[in-house]
């Protein structure tokens, strides 16, 4: 947790909460429930609010041109989601799904309207947040372009220990498919499944069904290189 943000544990949950602080909210505003399986946001729909997501996990996806999902942002606690299409007054260019059962914050599009329109400190730090998860993203595939595949997987296994750590058994507290991990590097399935072998046998992780343990944490940071 970062303590400049004290209780709100990262830079977008402190926006989110001094958004909440300015408005009256309304009947739609607040915390929301959602479902394993519930689209948070949905594509081709116009945005409604802006989004926080306070417990739970959750995927934003597009699907590409063999109607195969390809998952392009992955949430946690703490994150503000489906602001692009919000500020660009634009229909959703992606959904985003509940990968368990999420509690998620909001607040409608109409406040928040008010508040950038009438806060300057909120919507320059509204604005950084925009600009570092974008260099985030660019910097992230970037380093994906120039990497082996082998390098490609390590990098996406040490990013999800990052993002979302590791239970007490080292196994990745994020479950996803073998597609949708492929989907995310820009790598055949078959190809993933061979470097996750590799790095199975070398002793770096370990398999169990769909869950990935994480052995040698150090080692999976040395194979993905510079990040």
């Amino acid at each position: 947790m970062d303590n400049t943000f004290g209780p709100f544990g990262s830079e977008s949950a402190y926006l989110f909460h001094e958004m909440i602080m300015q408005v009256e909210l309304g009947p739609e505003d607040g915390r929301k429930d959602f479902a394993k399986g519930d689209y948070i946001f949905q594509e081709g729909k116009h945005p409604v609010g802006l989004f926080c997501m306070i417990k739970g996990k959750g995927k934003v996806f597009r699907l590409n041109e063999d109607g195969r999902e390809q998952i392009v942002r992955l949430h946690g606690p703490n994150e503000i989601m489906g602001y692009k299409s919000l500020v660009m007054e634009t229909p959703y260019h992606a959904s985003s799904v509940a990968l368990e059962d999420c509690q998620v914050g909001f607040i409608s599009k109409t406040a928040f309207d008010s508040i950038i329109d009438t806060n300057p400190r909120i919507a320059r730090l509204f604005m950084k947040i925009i600009c570092q998860n974008l260099d985030q993203s660019e910097d992230f595939m970037v380093s994906l372009a120039s990497k082996n595949i082998r390098e490609k997987v390590a990098g996406i296994l040490y990013f999800l220990q990052d993002k979302f750590g590791l239970n007490e058994d080292n196994i990745l507290q994020i479950s996803l498919s073998r597609e949708e991990i492929a989907g995310m590097i820009g790598v055949a399935t078959e190809n993933l499944s061979r470097a996750i072998t590799q790095l199975k046998e070398d002793g770096v992780i370990n398999t169990i069904g769909r869950k990935i343990a994480i052995l040698d944490a150090a080692e999976l940071m040395n194979i993905r290189g510079e990040i």
